[in-house]
């Protein structure tokens, strides 16, 4: 999803290709099940920067060429829905992008989006702001962050926090 917000504006998009379609691409191109696939990305995925690039590593190097595929559908898409927000709602430029999701763990996916768009990328960390118990396990924690920002937002919503942005995304 993405969401674009200024003062009192909030702009949303939803954009069909992130992880998911990774993932099906690496499937289709193997001929190997969607978990295999999956695995494929998380272990040999990256995102080649400054174009196509040649790997040593043949698999890697279809995997990488899949990512940066996709990414660059993706990346055409957020460019189009940027310059549809600044001409039909009369908004600014992004000056901030926020990545969240399984795939941000790809190698480089960030200097992919601060080069393709200019704009500054961070990694939305949901617990920099929710602190959590003692009980929970710091370093899966940490490298699960990225993925539990829904259910952090969704959790937030049942409490009484001060200050709270409720958006609804639904059409």
């Amino acid at each position: 999803n993405l969401i674009l917000v200024e003062d009192e504006k909030i702009y949303t998009r939803s954009i069909p290709y992130a992880g998911n379609t990774i993932t099906k691409e690496i499937a289709q191109a193997f001929g190997c099940s969607f978990e295999e696939a999956e695995q494929l990305k998380i272990e040999r995925g990256y995102v080649a920067l400054g174009g196509v690039t040649e790997d040593a590593d043949e698999i890697t190097d279809r995997v990488s060429k899949i990512v940066r595929t996709v990414l660059t559908r993706l990346h055409a898409e957020i460019s189009r829905s940027i310059n549809f927000y600044r001409s039909q709602q009369g908004g600014a430029a992004p000056s901030r992008i926020f990545l969240t999701g399984g795939s941000v763990r790809l190698p480089q996916l960030d200097q992919f989006f601060m080069e393709s768009l200019q704009v500054e990328v961070e990694y939305l960390n949901p617990f920099t702001a929710v602190r959590v118990g003692g009980r929970v396990d710091a370093a899966a924690l940490e490298s699960d962050a990225f993925t539990l920002v829904e259910s952090v937002g969704l959790a937030l919503r049942q409490t009484d926090a001060p200050g709270l942005i409720r958006i609804n995304l639904m059409p």
